[in-house]
């Protein structure tokens, strides 16, 4: 037999060929898996232009659990949970904290001072940046608390034999007044004026064929160890529903709100404002101005119209589909909207920044011109415009 013309026999067995092939399939898996990723990460990342963790001045990160019992207080923050109130640098360092217990506890804020309270409890606390300023108790069920900028306490609680009371709180903790409702319905909101002298007691009347809203002021003396408080006015507004927001244009005239109307008082005299809007969300004063938070109906994207001294609207700017949160300071107003970040000027009528960030906003704090802080689902940024 010639060797040209041998054959030589085939390895049907090779062990390596179907591990190369195996191998193959995953690489080619793997591949498209990363282009879909890189696909889906670019997508993601269009419009994001701004990096709030990489921009911050200051910060931590956290979850999200812990970012909702972050409160912006000062230069810091407040911690709330049912046993514990702290407060926190913005690098996350504790100053100070006090033991409590509370079920529910929720808040109001003014100026230097910060009171927590435990809502359907009777527990309340008022604070400053330097620590705790009294802690106490009340012998009623509490429903809505408010603080003054000089430290006044209002708390809404039940009361047998009436709808509810307002107590009135000095800055040492002592109940200096109680303001019963026996005849103009439940209290709902409360509201101090820029000078502290007067207080506004939402109320709503359920009891008739309509509901009925009302407005009762009680006047708070400078000395109330030589003065009491006494009920200083009352209000009717025209609206058939519930008017809970209360805003000052000064220490004598107010506008209150409800879902679908606002009505002024000026010179003692309640009526509507020209304007309507649909679906008032929140109003709340900037500048010389004041900005009504609405959309046009349910499913609509949100605006905010800014009502001059006049009340005239003066301008008006699409927010988005969903308003998380804003803050105000001077003629600055700082919206948190969808995954946006608008730095509105009152004054000049324009958006001066418009960023769009990469993490879910929680709240924010406008603490200066300049300074924001701002709690996110992953942690604290302190952003500078």
């Amino acid at each position: 037999m010639s060797k040209s013309n041998q054959a030589f026999p085939r390895n049907e067995n090779n062990p390596i060929l179907p591990w190369i092939i195996i191998f193959s399939i995953l690489l080619v898996i793997c591949s498209g898996i990363l282009v879909y990723l890189l696909r889906e990460h670019e997508d993601a990342s269009k419009g994001v232009d701004y990096s709030l963790s990489l921009s911050a001045d200051a910060g931590f990160d956290c979850d999200f659990s812990e970012a909702q019992r972050l409160f912006p207080f000062e230069d810091g923050l407040m911690k709330l949970t049912s046993n514990r109130i702290s407060f926190l640098t913005l690098s996350g360092n504790e100053t100070f904290s006090i033991d409590v217990s509370m079920q529910a506890p929720f808040l109001d804020q003014s100026g230097a001072y910060f009171v927590v309270a435990d809502q359907g409890g009777f527990a309340f606390a008022l604070f400053n940046k330097d620590g705790p300023i009294y802690q106490n108790y009340l012998d009623s069920k509490i429903s809505c608390v408010a603080v003054s900028d000089n430290g006044m306490v209002a708390i809404i609680a039940e009361e047998k034999d009436s709808f509810g009371s307002v107590c009135i709180i000095d800055r040492s903790g002592n109940l200096v007044a109680k303001w019963s409702s026996r005849e103009s319905g439940y209290p709902i909101s409360l509201s101090f004026s820029p000078d502290n002298s007067l207080i506004n007691i939402g109320l709503v009347d359920t009891n008739r064929s309509q509901i009925k809203p009302s407005i009762k002021q009680l006047y708070i003396p400078d000395d109330l160890t030589k003065d009491s408080i006494y009920e200083y006015a009352y209000y009717a507004p025209q609206s058939a529903s519930i008017m809970p927001q209360m805003v000052w244009l000064d220490n004598d005239r107010f506008l209150v709100a409800g879902i679908e109307s606002i009505e002024s008082v000026i010179d003692q005299n309640i009526q509507p404002i020209e304007t309507q809007f649909a679906n008032i969300i929140y109003i709340m004063p900037a500048h010389d101005n004041i900005c009504v938070v609405y959309s046009d109906g349910i499913g609509q994207t949100y605006k905010a119209s800014f009502l001059n001294s006049s009340l005239e609207i003066t301008n008006t700017i699409d927010l988005g589909n969903q308003v998380k949160a804003f803050s105000s300071y001077g003629d600055h107003i700082l919206f948190a909207v969808d995954n946006r970040l608008l730095y509105y000027n009152v004054r000049k009528h324009n958006v001066d920044t418009s960023l769009n960030i990469d993490e879910e906003v929680i709240r924010i704090s406008l603490r200066d011109k300049k300074k924001s802080t701002i709690v996110t689902a992953t942690g604290v940024r302190e952003i500078s415009f």
